[in-house]
């Protein structure tokens, strides 16, 4: 190993602290689980592992070390994601545009997950009254539940299986977007 390869190597930060800069982690044991930046998906294929220093992507086939990762996400040569993490002098720092843009994102994911879960609660509670209908007064009951299911369910088809742009019509629609400027 070269001189400069082992400062490189000694110097590099934890990838932990640098990629939760980015990217919501969830431990699971001795990893850290989160959504991956490099494509659009609903749940986390995206694993870092502190003790390896290294994480990859289960979804695209994204991995590698902190520099790599650095490289990936500001579309930067080697050299460019060394001195973004500062190993060359200047410290790590994140572009606070492409901040701001990743908490719109996470945000906007997690209000839409959280859509979805009300529309899955309110379709189960809906099945679990109609398993108690017993008289034409529970049927008149049930009536404006039979008149939004066929809807909710389309809703949640769009949601789990529709294109991005669908699902961002329905967050619209929903009433969980407050227009905010990027």
């Amino acid at each position: 190993m070269t001189k400069t390869a082992l400062n490189i190597s000694m110097n590099k930060p934890d990838i932990l602290e640098v990629i939760q800069q980015h990217v919501e982690l969830k431990q699971k044991g001795v990893r850290y689980w989160g959504l991956c930046l490099f494509h659009s998906e609903k749940t986390p294929s995206f694993m870092v592992d502190g003790q390896r220093q290294t994480f990859v992507c289960f979804g695209c086939g994204a991995s590698g070390d902190v520099i790599t990762f650095i490289q990936e996400l500001h579309g930067v040569d080697f050299r460019r994601a060394l001195m973004l993490l500062g190993i060359s002098g200047q410290p790590y720092r994140p572009n606070p545009e492409l901040q701001k843009q990743k908490e719109l994102i996470r945000d906007y994911r997690r209000r839409l997950r959280a859509y979805e879960d009300k529309l899955c609660e309110y379709l189960r509670t809906g099945n679990e009254c109609k398993l108690q209908i017993r008289t034409i007064d529970d049927v008149e009951a049930m009536a404006q539940f039979y008149h939004e299911e066929a809807y909710i369910e389309h809703l949640l088809d769009c949601l789990q299986f529709g294109t991005e742009e669908e699902r961002f019509e329905i967050y619209m629609q929903g009433g969980l977007f407050e227009r905010a400027t990027v």
